[in-house]
């Protein structure tokens, strides 16, 4: 069996995809794997990480809004086409996989030309745009929630599969005592601060902005991505530019995690059963909103904390985390309550898939 994966831009795109190919690997013999992803975006190393071979190609953005840039990425997607379609015109895979971004829309195109099958998947809880044009050439699309099928047009809801989102296996290998190894820890509460593969300054800001106040109570693991080097100094507060291995074992340690909404994290922690605040990415940001309905599906049923819009501020962050600190009950709660949003099996569900379009192609 040859698979080709595509997606990109972030690593909510390229992880859940990789615990595919995990999966794929156990029960496929002699597979081969390919990744056509961005030739300028973040991707290439996580996929050459996992022993797949990486293609680059250009990419363009697709933007909903007017902009001169649309113009000149008009040309970047058409580029990205032919350099999609003539690489798998050589490879000739069985089946490709998308985990969605701007960069899958050219090669699922691609693909659909020439008669490959088409699986895609989508992380959010509603879909993007990518999602809603390469839902046309899918012959599967699989969703993260049930309720996500609501969002296609009634012509496409049959192609439609729930099987959750697939997270990194290394994730749910944590040891709360091993997180000491990493970081001089002691015995109070820990909170942990991450936003997402890149960081985010909004969040960065507002821990900084409260730090003095949560360290009399709390100590602070605090993954800032390029803003690091950015970060104050205080006892009790580790700021990191990346997490990659020791991440797990952090996370296992962790009483409370304050993080962007990004399908890939709120599926890691659901599946750890983690106490969040979540602030999501806003548009104000230049995000389409997915984090925000992400979120606001979360607390709709009373399953994380959500800070957004005027809410993400320095006091209303601070009395969030310390009325999670100070209840062991109230962290419990919604460890359950997101823990139910938990699919343990979505990488061998969405490899059922896989191989079924396979095997009837």
């Amino acid at each position: 069996m040859r698979i080709v994966y595509t997606g990109g831009g972030t690593g909510g795109h390229v992880f859940p995809a990789v615990a595919v190919h995990s999966e794929l690997e156990k029960r496929v013999d002699g597979l081969e794997a390919f990744w056509i992803g961005s030739s300028s975006g973040p991707e290439r190393g996580w996929v050459e990480d996992a022993g797949i071979v990486f293609y680059g190609v250009f990419s363009g953005k697709l933007r909903r809004y007017f902009s001169l840039c649309n113009v000149l990425d008009v040309f970047k997607v058409f580029i990205g086409f032919l350099q999609s379609f003539f690489i798998l015109l050589r490879l000739r895979p069985d089946v490709l996989f998308s985990k969605g971004g701007y960069v899958a829309v050219p090669p699922v195109v691609a693909a659909k030309v020439l008669g490959i099958p088409v699986v895609i998947h989508e992380s959010d809880f509603d879909p993007g745009l990518a999602t809603r044009i390469t839902c046309r050439f899918a012959r599967k699309i699989l969703l993260t929630y049930e309720e996500t099928v609501s969002f296609f047009a009634p012509e496409f809801r049959d192609r439609c599969v729930a099987t959750g989102n697939p997270i990194r296996a290394s994730v749910l290998d944590g040891s709360a005592e091993r997180a000491g190894e990493f970081f001089p820890l002691d015995d109070r509460p820990l909170v942990l601060v991450l936003g997402g593969s890149s960081g985010a300054r909004q969040v960065n800001e507002l821990v900084w902005a409260v730090l003095p106040r949560l360290l009399e109570h709390v100590q602070v693991i605090h993954q800032a991505g390029a803003f690091a080097d950015e970060a104050p100094v205080y006892e009790g507060y580790h700021c990191v530019e990346f997490m990659s291995y020791e991440l797990a074992h952090v996370l296992a340690r962790a009483d409370v995690v304050v993080s962007r909404a990004g399908a890939g994290a709120v599926a890691e922690f659901a599946a750890l059963g983690k106490a969040c605040v979540f602030i999501p990415l806003g548009k104000e940001y230049g995000s389409r909103g997915d984090q925000v309905r992400n979120a606001s599906y979360l607390a709709g049923n009373h399953a994380a904390v959500v800070l957004a819009g005027d809410d993400a501020n320095p006091d209303s962050l601070f009395s969030a985390v310390m009325r999670l600190v100070s209840s062991p009950s109230e962290r419990s709660l919604l460890s359950e309550r997101i823990a139910s949003f938990s699919r343990p099996d979505a990488a061998s569900a969405i490899a059922d898939v896989i191989v079924s379009c396979v095997q009837h192609s």
